[in-house]
């Protein structure tokens, strides 16, 4: 039995891919990759999240329920509207709401909603719909809002997180953000 090739394997691959583009929308997710858009303003702030190690959503469960699909080890990357791009961190643990989140500060757990932080985060934080949820982050590399990054035809979305897909803005972060890729 022999092999005939009509379209090389190596383009055919290439070429399914595209298809795949163009079949739906979208590219190939790489399986660790997360957009987050962090609102910077009158209910989290950025440099909080920077101090304490996490990223949060809330205000209503459109906003929240996004934060399920980020698990441990998803690597995320903060994006602050109109701004542009401020973070990379690997997710510690799974969202839980504010009130039952702490952070370690000189040794001992101390309740997010205690510490001294930038934006009071203590709104409806009884009401399962509307309180702030919150995901632990070890940050990789930050920089502040006033150093972020953006370039035209990077991803950016309304959704509190998503898979990214877009290997231009990938490929710019792991440059700017200078990560090792495996």
């Amino acid at each position: 039995m022999v092999r005939n090739w009509l379209i090389d394997p190596h383009k055919l691959e290439t070429k399914s891919s595209s298809m795949v583009i163009r079949k739906t929308g979208k590219a190939p997710w790489n399986g660790k990759d997360y957009y987050v858009s962090l609102g910077d303003g009158i209910h989290r702030n950025w440099e909080d999240c920077r101090r304490y190690g996490f990223i949060s959503a809330g205000q209503g469960r459109w906003y929240s329920n996004m934060l399920n699909l980020l698990k441990p080890g998803a690597r995320i990357f903060a994006c602050i509207p109109r701004v542009g791009y401020v973070g990379v961190g690997i997710v510690q643990e799974e969202v839980v709401p504010i009130k039952d989140f702490q952070v370690t500060i000189n040794e001992e757990n101390v309740p997010l909603l205690e510490v001294d932080l930038h934006i009071k985060m203590d709104k409806d934080v009884d009401d399962p719909d509307l309180c702030e949820y919150v995901v632990r982050v070890e940050w990789i590399k930050t920089v502040s809002k006033h150093e972020a990054i953006w370039e035209r035809g990077m991803f950016e979305n309304q959704n509190s997180a998503c898979k990214l897909r877009n290997q231009l803005t990938i490929e710019r972060l792991t440059e700017h953000f200078q990560l090792e890729e495996e």
